[in-house]
């Protein structure tokens, strides 16, 4: 018996017993739009069956519906939500804890303030201090009693005694245009006071021998001083001070004579040149009294240290009494000493000797200008300066002969400070 291949959707295992066995119900499953038909019908059966199962699951274990923050995942539901920032936290806590108190009126501030005063004095108090606390100002005037500095500045009250000298230097400068004075022994040309010495001029020569004296002295000019000086200081920018002196000064005049001539050994006629010299020694005791003006400097005073260093003009004027004064006078041979020589058989000869000028003025005023630098420290003082004197009348009484005094000048001594 032959079979054939099944034309209808189902399977062959599928008999036609089951779907009946009528010629009519096999055309009907025969055509393809009855296989389209059922094919669709089993589909939406399948699909209403599936989702009725899935319905029941659901009531069973309740699932929470998925947000927009937390997706609807397993893998989301297995890790932990993250920790929310600092900010977030701060976020949801309540307002009254983020909000500042409300600011105090006047009245209440007031009130507060008055609170924690009285807090910390009774601190203060508790362990033995002041409560209004240290005062800055009373600990610096109780630690320094003076202190100035800069320009200008005001010494601390004090008083010293200083000696004084001259070193390295120091001069007397004559003024002198063409004197004469009845003191002198006359001279063909005046004395003035430039020196008409040329090189190897002044040598005195031995008598009657051309060689000259290896030990003699030729006069020079010096100026001498040994002296005490007192200060005191103001209660301003300046230093009262007086000094009393030994004054020494050595000064030279000169009188250069071209006027005379000789007859040389060949019989011609030649020029002679003859210097007057006149040299005056004085002693003086002299007495100045001025101002030293601290231009720029520092003073101080405290339980440390009492120190004061400073720059300082000074000026003054002083008065002098010559308690001797001794004048030599001698001419001089100055250019041909080869060929000539005096009475004595020297070039030199002495006019006046040691012996007091009658037209001496034993009183003598002066104004001085010095600059300098003082320092001190508790009882010691040192200073150095360079000075300037100048005379106000004239040595003699009867020519204008002046002199100044220049030098540098030296002191040490003591400090007294109030008690």
């Amino acid at each position: 018996m032959k079979t054939s291949r099944p034309t209808s959707f189902f399977p062959a295992m599928i008999s036609p017993a089951i779907l009946g066995t009528t010629t009519a119900r096999q055309r009907l499953f025969a055509s393809p739009a009855a296989r389209l038909f059922w094919a669709a019908a089993v589909l939406l059966f399948l699909f209403t069956a599936t989702e009725a199962d899935a319905q029941r699951r659901g009531r069973r274990n309740p699932r929470p519906a998925p947000t927009q923050q937390q997706a609807d995942t397993s893998a989301q539901r297995r890790v932990p939500p993250p920790i929310p920032p600092q900010d977030t936290v701060r976020q949801v806590l309540p307002d009254t804890v983020m909000q500042p108190p409300p600011p105090l009126d006047s009245a209440q501030q007031a009130r507060q303030d008055s609170l924690y005063q009285v807090e910390q004095d009774s601190l203060w108090k508790s362990i033995g201090l002041d409560p209004e606390g240290p005062d800055m100002g009373d600990l610096v005037d109780d630690f320094i009693k003076h202190y100035s500095h800069g320009w200008f500045p005001q010494a601390f009250a004090a008083r010293s005694l200083s000696f004084t000298t001259l070193f390295p230097y120091a001069d007397v400068f004559d003024r002198a245009h063409g004197i004469r004075s009845s003191g002198f022994v006359p001279t063909t040309a005046p004395f003035t006071h430039s020196n008409p010495y040329r090189s190897g001029e002044r040598e005195i020569q031995q008598p009657n021998l051309n060689k000259e004296i290896e030990d003699a002295v030729y006069p020079v000019t010096n100026f001498s001083e040994y002296g005490l000086s007192f200060t005191l200081n103001l209660p301003m920018p300046a230093i009262l001070r007086a000094d009393a002196t030994l004054q020494i000064a050595d000064g030279l005049l000169f009188s250069n004579d071209t006027t005379r001539s000789y007859l040389t050994l060949a019989g011609n006629k030649g020029s002679l040149k003859e210097v007057n010299t006149l040299f005056l020694n004085q002693y003086a005791l002299a007495g100045k009294i001025g101002v030293s003006i601290p231009f720029y400097g520092v003073f101080l005073v405290s339980e440390a240290v009492t120190i004061g260093s400073y720059y300082y003009l000074n000026v003054g004027v002083s008065g002098a009494y010559t308690v001797s004064s001794k004048a030599t006078q001698y001419v001089q041979l100055a250019n041909v000493k080869e060929d000539l020589r005096y009475g004595n058989g020297m070039d030199t000869l002495t006019l006046i000797d040691n012996r007091t000028l009658n037209q001496l003025d034993r009183v003598r005023t002066a104004a001085e200008v010095a600059l300098g630098w003082n320092v001190s420290a508790e009882f010691g003082t040192f200073f150095f300066e360079a000075f300037f004197s100048r005379q106000l009348n004239s040595v003699l009484k009867d020519a204008d002969w002046k002199q100044s005094y220049v030098g540098l000048r030296l002191g040490i001594g003591y400090q007294w400070l109030p008690e």
